[in-house]
């Protein structure tokens, strides 16, 4: 069963290095050379490619080699380039089961530095089924859009976080501009001030037990002029 509308992206290397040989063999052979495709940057590619088949020219014995398991590389050694088809088998049941590169493996003079050469590729599935996805994924794949831009997989941040917080301004509540009097009673000073710092623990987590002590010093000074207050007035 496939994804639809969707798209994996996973990138692979061809290359080969190549050196002159100090002695040239008895065959004329003149060059060392050695052909792989693998994963960048050590992405294990194993997990979507099920063989790399190498075809080499037809001068050589066993032209025809087969890799079932990394390092998908084949070490030989000749006198020329050629022109070599790499067939890179996927571990999907459905299409496509293969892809084919035509790859220069090119070798260059005595008097030249050796060849370190590195083609990188680009293989972009459309809708795979969700078992080659996941395989695509484990090898470094990526999820693109139609233009082949990389897509952030929202999913999974949706499954490590809660919900987004709100900060809809339209939904706070209107900040108090009413200043009050000093008429105002200790009760009512002492019910409101309870309510802000019963409101302030219950959103930021924290003890408001310093808040407390302080608002009972201020009340304690209050109840202490008032009392001196009425002392006065009571004196004959």
């Amino acid at each position: 069963m496939s994804t639809q509308n969707c798209a994996v992206q996973v990138k692979i290397e061809l290359g080969h290095r190549a050196t002159v040989k100090k002695i040239r063999s008895p065959e004329g052979f003149t060059h060392d050379w050695t052909v792989y495709v693998r994963g960048p940057e050590n992405c294990n590619i194993s997990y979507f490619i099920e063989k790399v088949v190498f075809n080499l020219h037809g001068s050589f014995h066993n032209p025809k080699r087969v890799l079932t398991e990394p390092p998908y590389a084949v070490q030989e050694q000749g006198y020329a380039g050629f022109e070599l088809p790499i067939d890179i088998y996927f571990k999907n049941k459905e299409e496509p089961r293969k892809i084919r590169f035509k790859y220069d493996l090119f070798l260059k003079l005595e008097d030249c530095p050796p060849v370190n050469h590195i083609r990188c590729e680009k293989l972009t599935f459309q809708n795979p089924t969700d078992e080659f996805k996941k395989k695509l994924l484990k090898a470094g794949g990526v999820l693109v859009g139609p233009s082949g831009e990389p897509l952030v997989p929202m999913g999974e941040f949706t499954e490590i976080f809660d919900a987004p917080i709100s900060l809809d301004s339209s939904k706070r509540p209107p900040k108090s501009s009413h200043i009050p009097s000093k008429e105002k009673t200790s009760k009512e000073k002492s019910s409101s001030s309870s309510k802000l710092s019963s409101k302030t623990s219950a959103t930021h987590g924290v003890s408001s037990s310093t808040s407390k002590d302080s608002l009972s010093t201020e009340e304690r000074k209050e109840k202490a002029v008032t009392q001196r207050g009425k002392s006065a007035e009571t004196t004959p």
